[in-house]
């Protein structure tokens, strides 16, 4: 039962993708609560027992509130007796309020990121940084390392996160045990040149570091890109998009 119940959770939150408006997706089969967020967690994680609940927050002038899971946002009622997936939108502006929440909520303190966990790339002076979650097998991730080949002044971290299976986990220990892991993961995505074997005794825990990184972040799959000021990105985004997301001033970290 409590598997069926997750999986209407995620069936939810899959569909969120698609819906253009708030819509009403399920009704929770419990009485009414006190609203407050502990009450809202206790009713929600009832209906969803595997689910995860990261934090529970009221809607600003609804009577509504957001449960956050870690990597989206679904709502439920002050009543905690209907299920809302998202988006929710501004009929006003047309704003998705809910990609709004979204940005501040993942945002990252970018300076504390574990740098050592990377593949750094430098160019020119590097002046500005991006940090990038990324599969050695990725094709949008190949296609990301191209486009960002262009990019001048830049330190580029790369965090290999194998997560499309066991040749993933290996081609990424390959080239993190290389000589020159860096310059070996460019010629692996860029030009095909297979890496190295690695020994036997190389110590490639830094990739289970990287999953556990990413699982914190809730970042379920590559490319995810983290700009230095905290906001954040899923995809191959074109480099007119990079490039814009580098200009901006940053607006919304919570970290200075």
């Amino acid at each position: 039962m409590a598997a069926r119940s997750n999986n209407l959770f995620l069936y939810w939150v899959l569909m969120n993708r698609h819906l253009l408006a708030v819509s009403v997706a399920a009704s929770f089969a419990i009485g009414p609560v006190h609203a407050n967020p502990d009450a809202i967690k206790a009713a929600f994680k009832k209906t969803f027992p595997t689910a995860e609940v990261k934090s529970v927050q009221p809607v600003p002038n609804t009577d509504m509130w957001e449960v956050f899971n870690g990597s989206e946002l679904v709502y439920t009622d002050s009543a905690a007796k209907i299920f809302f997936p998202g988006p929710m939108i501004d009929l006003t502006t047309r704003a998705n309020l809910t990609q709004q929440r979204l940005d501040k909520l993942l945002v990252v303190d970018f300076k504390a990121l574990p740098h050592d966990q990377s593949l750094e790339i430098k160019r020119g002076k590097g002046t500005r940084k991006i940090a990038i979650f990324s599969d050695p097998r990725c094709g949008f991730c190949k296609r990301l390392d191209t486009d960002l080949a262009k990019l001048d002044d830049v330190i580029i971290s790369i965090y290999p996160l194998p997560v499309l299976g066991p040749e993933s986990r290996e081609k990424a220990r390959d080239i993190w045990c290389s000589e020159k892991p860096a310059a070996t993961w460019l010629e692996f995505t860029l030009a095909n040149k297979e890496p190295t074997k690695a020994e036997a005794k190389c110590d490639s825990g830094v990739l289970d570091k990287n999953i556990a990184l990413a699982k914190q972040f809730g970042i379920r799959g590559t490319p995810a890109i983290i700009f230095e000021d905290g906001s954040r990105a899923a995809g191959a985004l074109s480099m007119a998009a990079v490039e814009q997301r580098m200009a901006v001033p940053a607006v919304v970290t919570a970290f200075k």
